[in-house]
């Protein structure tokens, strides 16, 4: 009773049953937290064993009861083992393919697009950024999702500083799970030529 498990994992249910005749079946109803159920039917699989697997769903946390349903062949019921799991999430959203990649170059002044991709096994929560810019001050970006795909951005425009610049990527779940692990750099360069304007002789 009362063991944790994270959402989407893949566990077994088994129990031992034994009867002073024939086990005709071994069924088990699990009760999703949400109240909804599900027949699971348990082989077999070794001396009075039986047993079957089940992908608990993402985004359903909560508990999750068990009640046992063992029947002989004179259709003799025994429905008085429960149990019960605890469903949560502590699983880190991944925040992937970095943009801009490390060692980027890009001139003063120049709009970059500064994204990641972050899947997870619930939802989404937010994603943001952080630039560290060459001479210590920083500036924080929200990446918005683009449609429905896992990718998140945002446009920076690269003040005339040049030098490197670091962004620090932090993303988290609607269970608050927190990802601030992904880094990426950039360098910034001026390769403009100055503008020149003739005044006299005109």
């Amino acid at each position: 009773n009362g063991t944790s498990f994270n959402v989407s994992d893949t566990i077994e249910i088994a129990i031992n049953a034994t009867d002073n005749g024939v086990i005709s079946s071994v069924l088990a109803n699990l009760t999703l937290a949400n109240g909804t159920s599900q027949l699971l039917i348990l082989s077999n699989s070794a001396g009075n064993k039986y047993n079957s697997s089940v992908i608990l769903p993402s985004g359903l946390q909560g508990q999750y009861n068990l009640t046992f349903l063992v029947n002989d062949t004179n259709n003799n019921l025994n429905n008085s083992v429960t149990t019960y799991f605890i469903v949560g999430d502590t699983i880190k959203p991944s925040v992937f393919n970095l943009q801009p990649t490390n060692a980027s170059t890009f001139n003063i002044s120049q709009v970059i697009e500064v994204s990641a991709n972050v899947t997870d096994n619930g939802v989404v929560g937010t994603v943001l950024a952080s630039v560290l810019l060459p001479n210590g001050t920083t500036n924080a970006l929200t990446l918005l999702q683009v449609g429905i795909t896992d990718k998140f951005n945002s446009s920076f425009t690269v003040p005339t500083l040049q030098g490197t610049y670091n962004i620090s990527f932090a993303a988290n779940d609607t269970n608050n799970n927190l990802n601030g692990t992904e880094k990426t750099y950039f360098l910034v360069i001026d390769t403009i030529n100055p503008q020149v304007l003739i005044l006299n002789p005109s």
